[in-house]
């Protein structure tokens, strides 16, 4: 087999199979592949709010993107803190705000998981709480 190329065939060629997750609107619970998960964001004009739930296993990865910015914001609320700040809270309001988060594995007693996304990179409009 020859060496996978950057962009989707890698994820294939690791068998991630698609890492491609909709957005589900204002209120709703984010989805979660086994893997790794983008989701693109986008937002009207008032205020929005996502949940993203707790991971479930070791080296999953979460990448939001605000791609429709209709200049309204998004808070994306997690179970558990996401910085060393313990904010639970990111908010999304300018075009191409973006977080990457990966999961480790926690003290049994510090999620109903044992897992907890832990912030990797993000845009620096994009706010924690």
């Amino acid at each position: 087999m020859p060496p996978a190329t950057i962009g989707p065939d890698i994820y294939a060629a690791s068998g991630a199979g698609e890492f491609t997750s909709p957005d589900p609107g204002d209120a709703g619970t984010i989805t979660l592949r086994s893997g790794i998960t983008s989701v693109a964001l986008t937002v009207g004009t008032g205020s929005e709010t996502r949940t993203v739930p707790l991971p479930t296993g070791p080296g999953m990865v979460l990448i939001l993107s605000l791609v429709v910015d209709g200049t309204g914001t998004i808070a994306i609320t997690f179970d558990a803190s996401v910085d060393s700040s313990g904010n639970t809270i990111a908010t999304f309001g300018e075009l191409d705000d973006s977080l990457i988060l990966h999961s480790v594995p926690v003290a049994a007693a510090t999620t109903t998981t044992g897992f907890a996304w832990v912030n990797t990179e993000y845009s620096a409009t994009c706010a924690f709480s």
